[in-house]
């Protein structure tokens, strides 16, 4: 369990690097020394990790089938903090994708969670991603309260102030 934990954390800090294929690299020792440890949230965080690893080599189609997977594994463990990274995960993705209309619903979906629950971090977190994802759901109307509080708890600096989002 600890050598697939460490594996994970490397593969969040190669991508956090923009360093796709040695995060490619982490997630596959990490499932190879966790994967028949009967610990759920390995098989979790896996599947997230590998969704954005696919999505960073453009693999869309193993990019939704690991996004799927993960999301069963955050109901079945009935983890709202794994559902929650889920939802900005799928939000994230869809949104560069092209595909912004899916992209807001996620958003829309995984800022109530959010609030609802209080979060401000996750055991994966992006900051260039929820900067972006901040801005996108001020601008949107989403969640104004809680992202605005997100935002100040978190410190959270997009890389070009957002002007012209007047919340």
């Amino acid at each position: 369990v600890d050598q697939s934990f460490y594996h994970s954390l490397m593969a969040h800090k190669a991508l956090l690097c923009g360093n796709v294929a040695q995060a490619d690299s982490h997630t596959g020792l990490m499932w190879e020394k966790g994967r028949d440890t009967g610990f759920p949230v390995i098989d979790y965080v896996y599947h997230l990790e590998r969704a954005y690893v696919m999505h960073g080599l453009k693999e869309h189609e193993e990019t939704s089938y690991h996004l799927t997977q993960c999301y069963k594994k955050a109901l079945m463990m009935r983890s709202r903090p794994f559902e929650f990274m889920c939802l900005i995960a799928e939000a994230q993705i869809a949104i560069e994708r092209g595909k912004e209309d899916d992209g807001l619903e996620f958003l829309k979906k995984g800022m109530a969670l959010g609030r609802k629950c209080g979060f401000n971090n996750t055991y994966i977190w992006f900051p260039k991603v929820m900067a972006r994802l901040c801005c996108k759901a001020l601008d949107a109307g989403i969640e104004m309260e809680y992202v605005q509080e997100l935002i100040r708890r978190r410190k959270i600096t997009p890389e070009t102030p957002p002007v012209e989002i007047e919340a």
